[in-house]
């Protein structure tokens, strides 16, 4: 987080509010409630408000590949900014199957994996 903000130039004005200490029992405490919930998923911290800093209130533990698709970047290039997290899994998942079947690559059971990783209450 602290190399984030102060190295990349997207996280201009973006501070870390808690300590050290404050935030490895924070993060202990998150990301076992979120592999308890979600076993097999891959924890990372997400700010709900993205213009904000990373301090208690603003962060949150979520799946690492559902941060990435709503993510600023990936939402600014493929055009989902004003997506749900549901139409941007659907987005990816029909990309992901459009290039298995141009490289040939079998994808029913990546795309059966993929889904049913989530449950519905989690993609809300």
């Amino acid at each position: 987080m602290l190399y984030r903000c102060e190295n990349d130039p997207s996280y201009v004005g973006v501070e870390v509010k808690i300590t050290k200490p404050e935030f490895f029992v924070w993060a202990r405490r998150e990301v076992s409630n979120f592999l308890f919930l979600y076993p097999g998923a891959k924890p990372s911290i997400d700010r709900p408000n993205a213009d904000g800093h990373y301090e208690f209130g603003n962060m949150r533990i979520k799946d690492a590949l559902l941060n990435r698709i709503s993510s600023r970047f990936f939402s600014r290039f493929l055009k989902l900014q004003d997506k749900s997290t549901k139409d941007r899994i659907h987005v990816l998942t029909v990309l992901t199957s459009t290039l298995c079947t141009q490289l040939d690559v079998p994808h029913a059971d990546f795309l059966d994996n993929f889904a049913s990783c989530y449950s519905t209450e989690y993609l809300a």
